[in-house]
């Protein structure tokens, strides 16, 4: 039962620094389930009531769920992670690779089912050196947005062509693309509840 309700939860601090911690996951979790457990049923009670108590509308509608997340954007498989804000004394954004059963905050971001491809894309030089030219900032620290730094990633747009030339010839794979393709191989980026907006070319 712990493995079912109980998984990693990780953020731009817990991932960058190697944290431990966890969320309940109540996602397909019966009422009949919960009622067994008074710790976990504790929790969804002080959820509920601290909606209930908030000042915005929608919150408060959300407390009819307090079992879930008000916004659940979890990918159903596995993804890159990518922190909203590291050190500027890194050479290299920390970028990893995370299961399906870890959730993610809202401090990082995703690329759901990306592969080696695009972590090498994400961790190249060139994408890095693209990072600090035009990224936010947090203070002096990196703000990795995607809508800046991802979604205007200056290859996406001719290598893009490319990789649907490659597809449409069969010659296109998930795991060997053989230009840089439009959101990465169709592997939007996003914060927890933000789909990205798609490259304005080709469509997504």
């Amino acid at each position: 039962m712990r493995f079912r309700i109980s998984k990693r939860f990780v953020g731009a601090e817990e991932f960058i620094k190697g944290k431990m911690r966890y969320c309940l996951w109540l996602v397909g979790v019966s009422p009949a389930v919960i009622r067994k457990l008074p710790l976990v049923l504790q929790r969804v009670e002080a959820v509920r009531a601290s909606r209930l108590a908030s000042k915005k509308e929608a919150t408060r509608k959300d407390a009819d769920t307090p079992t879930l997340f008000q916004c659940n954007r979890q990918p159903k498989e596995s993804y890159i992670i990518v922190p909203r804000h590291s050190s500027e004394n890194r050479a290299y954004v920390p970028i990893g690779f995370m299961d399906a059963g870890t959730i993610v905050s809202d401090a990082v971001q995703v690329i759901p089912s990306a592969g080696l491809y695009h972590f090498g894309i994400l961790t190249s030089s060139v994408h890095n050196a693209w990072m600090r030219a035009v990224c936010g900032r947090l203070k002096s620290d990196y703000r990795y947005a995607k809508e800046i730094v991802y979604n205007n990633f200056p290859l996406a747009h001719r290598l893009g062509e490319r990789q649907s030339e490659d597809r449409s010839h069969g010659s296109g794979h998930p795991g060997r693309p053989r230009g840089l393709p439009r959101q990465l191989a169709g592997r939007p980026l996003r914060r927890r509840g933000h789909a990205a907006r798609p490259y304005a070319a080709p469509t997504r």
